[in-house]
């Protein structure tokens, strides 16, 4: 049997005893000595059930798959499995804030937030992707090409807008569960390095689409960062055309006027598409996606960005010298803005005895979302961070998502010091 926390209205911090179900499963007793009329009370419940029906079935056939799980434990609830007909039907208290692995044997786990598919009142259909459509990618820096590891991969299906993050490991390696006849948007981010973007529609007879890997460019690699900018003289290739030797790209999404400060807010679910930043001119403050390596990548990303409710975005150029402003602004803020190679940083969340509680929000754009355990606790961390400036916003964020008593790591080699 698994322990189910029923929610601070019957689990309190007193000792709560003596349960009881009535024949209505949402109803029963308990005894309580928490504040109240005596030593020990009778207490009656009553739940107010939410009633999900999820579909599990085979992504390519369309056929219903039997006995697949969905794994809620990591919300505090059980596991279930599918029947025949491929459905789950669940009874919950309320809709919990956790990740939920759907998975069946010859099929790639897929793993769901569970606010995105307990959320409505109709069935909720999941496509497993059989394992010959799921996909090994390798992702490389493209001057050393070395495997690039917690390179983010974000796959957006397109007709639903649901997207999931993966990860690279240590080889710079990972798996990508696809179906035929979706298209996907897929944004690959490393903190120092510019984005790359693809969009991928599969049919019933293609071969795997990362069969080269994807090479990643870094922002700036022939500027030191330690270093001030008139200092460095930066190599021109003498054959490269001027105009474009030194460009970038990015997706402008709108133009807003600086009278008084913007309300940039409404565009922060762009993330999903690359790094949301401003360009303040003289009168106008412009919102931008990026930045991406070439303009067929900006491009793919403009397309997308429009179709989820921006009409108008456009590619733009973005020069070497406007992005080393950016860049030196950073780090006149942050004098340790410097890449770590010996290392990285990590945002330690919280501490949770039931990581039902726990919520992420947006803090998967910043790195990998991880956990460790230590005795009855559970503790959450922002992993993969590789500069300083990075973590700081995350931590930034972080306390601003209520998580306050969050800081930051330093790991070297397993050492973790604590960063001020």
């Amino acid at each position: 049997k698994s322990i189910i926390h029923l929610g601070q209205e019957i689990n309190s911090s007193g000792d709560d005893l003596g349960l009881i179900i009535g024949k209505d499963p949402a109803e029963g007793y308990f005894v309580s000595n928490r504040k109240g009329n005596g030593d020990l009370d009778l207490y009656q419940f009553r739940f107010q059930l939410i009633e999900r029906h999820i579909l599990i079935q085979d992504g390519v056939s369309g056929l219903p798959l039997e006995d697949a799980t969905m794994d809620l434990q990591p919300c505090g609830n059980t596991l279930y499995r599918s029947g025949k007909d491929g459905l789950v039907t669940l009874q919950l208290t309320e809709i919990p804030s956790c990740q939920i692995p759907i998975q069946h044997p010859g099929y790639a786990v897929s793993n769901l937030n569970a606010r995105d598919i307990l959320t409505g009142d109709a069935v909720f259909v999941i496509n497993l992707s059989p394992d010959q459509w799921n996909f090994p990618l390798t992702v490389l820096d493209q001057e050393s090409e070395k495997p690039l590891q917690h390179v983010q991969l974000r796959i957006t299906e397109q007709s639903s807008g649901l997207f999931k993050d993966l990860y690279t490991d240590e080889q710079g390696q990972l798996r990508v569960a696809l179906l035929p006849n979706k298209i996907y948007f897929m944004n690959f981010s490393l903190s120092g390095y510019l984005h790359e973007a693809k969009s991928i529609e599969l049919n019933s007879s293609s071969g795997n689409p990362f069969s080269e890997p994807i090479k990643m460019k870094t922002i700036l690699a022939n500027v030191d960062p330690t270093r001030a900018l008139e200092d460095q003289v930066i190599p021109v290739d003498a054959t490269a055309n001027p105009s474009t030797q030194k460009a970038a790209f990015a997706v402008q999404v709108a133009s807003l006027t600086n009278e008084k400060e913007a309300d940039v807010r409404g565009f922060e679910r762009l993330a999903q598409y690359g790094t949301v930043y401003q360009k303040i001119g003289e009168d106008r403050i412009r919102i931008r996606v990026g930045v991406f390596s070439s303009k067929e990548n900006a491009q793919a990303a403009a397309t997308e960005i429009t179709e989820r409710g921006f009409p108008g975005s456009f590619v733009v150029e973005e020069s070497v010298e406007s992005l080393l402003d950016k860049i030196m602004l950073s780090m006149a803020r942050d004098k340790t803005e410097d890449v770590a190679e010996e290392g990285e940083y990590l945002v330690r969340l919280a501490a949770y005895k039931n990581v039902q509680w726990f919520d992420p929000g947006n803090l998967g754009t910043y790195g990998a979302i991880k956990k460790e355990t230590s005795k009855e606790w559970t503790i959450m961390f922002v992993t993969g961070i590789r500069s300083i400036s990075t973590a700081r916003e995350a931590l930034k964020v972080a306390k601003a998502s209520g998580f306050n008593e969050a800081y930051i790591l330093f790991d070297r080699d397993g050492q973790r010091l604590p960063v001020d």
